[in-house]
């Protein structure tokens, strides 16, 4: 995908309430003796907090969906706008005393038009887990194959810079481990007999509230994983994005050989260009 058609259908995202969208997209294979996965879907792995780890992933319609959604747009609001001529005129006819409101003009600000876009809210339930040990949880989540960046998470919508990163069909992307820095300080301090964070403000110079550790290549899986293969996931620093309804707003913490920031502009270092 081009930067244009990237920047295009953010700009669609924002201009949309935050339903406006694909339903949920995620599908949990939850902690049982034995799993099945299915060679002809698309699957996330990551890591987390062991009481629990949401995390918030959108994906990024291909050009094909881009020009298959402005066509479709196109037509639905010629549609609403031909409709909205009857109903005009039945409002017109009300009954005297009738509290019926006036029917809204379709336009381009008010069409209500899904983009053709997945939002997937992985690790919102206890039970969505894969596994759990005393010092992480693991989720394994079915997704749409195709590419996606990083929201956040039900609380933080990473607004101000985030990462994408690809998954496809017939392995396990391997996002490696999330982490909540805030508590992961707290806990650290705790061990090491040293004074915790009270605050975020007390973190580090440069650590903001979510980080995010990638999966290391040969890293152990899961026995019930069997011979499915499993990739890390390859991130690129993919800028800001629009809020999708969290109720704070941060950046993604910086990614030694990933990405940097200077000032408010993410620099990616992984020396490819994006698709």
């Amino acid at each position: 995908m081009t930067p244009r058609l990237l920047l295009g259908a953010l700009l669609l995202l924002a201009a949309q309430p935050p339903l406006a969208m694909a339903p949920a997209a995620a599908d949990p294979v939850k902690d049982k003796p034995q799993i099945t996965l299915d060679p002809a879907r698309a699957y996330v792995m990551y890591a987390g907090d062991p009481q629990g780890q949401g995390l918030n992933i959108v994906s990024i319609p291909t050009a094909a969906e881009m020009a298959a959604y402005r066509q479709g747009r196109a037509a639905a609001l010629e549609q609403a706008k031909r409709d909205y001529a009857g109903q005009l005129a039945a409002w017109n006819e009300r009954k005297p005393g009738s509290a019926a409101p006036r029917p809204v003009e379709p336009s381009e600000a008010t069409l209500q038009f899904p983009l053709p876009v997945h939002f997937a809210a992985m690790g919102v339930f206890s039970s969505d887990r894969f596994a759990k040990s005393a010092t992480q949880s693991v989720y394994l989540e079915a997704v749409p194959p195709g590419d996606y960046y990083v929201e956040g998470t039900l609380v933080t919508c990473l607004c101000l810079g985030t990462v994408r990163f690809h998954v496809g069909a017939g392995q396990i992307t391997d996002l490696g481990r999330v982490v909540y820095t805030f508590w992961e300080a707290k806990r650290r301090a705790k061990a090491d007999g040293t004074a915790p964070p009270r605050t975020l403000f007390d973190l580090p110079e440069g650590v903001t509230t979510m980080a995010i550790e990638p999966a290391r290549p040969g890293a152990a899986i899961d026995p019930r994983i069997g011979t499915f293969p499993v990739v890390p996931a390859a991130y690129h620093s993919f800028g800001k994005i629009p809020n999708g309804g969290a109720n704070l707003i941060d950046r993604l913490t910086a990614m030694p050989g990933v990405f940097r920031y200077d000032r408010d502009v993410m620099i990616d270092l992984t020396g490819a260009a994006r698709q």
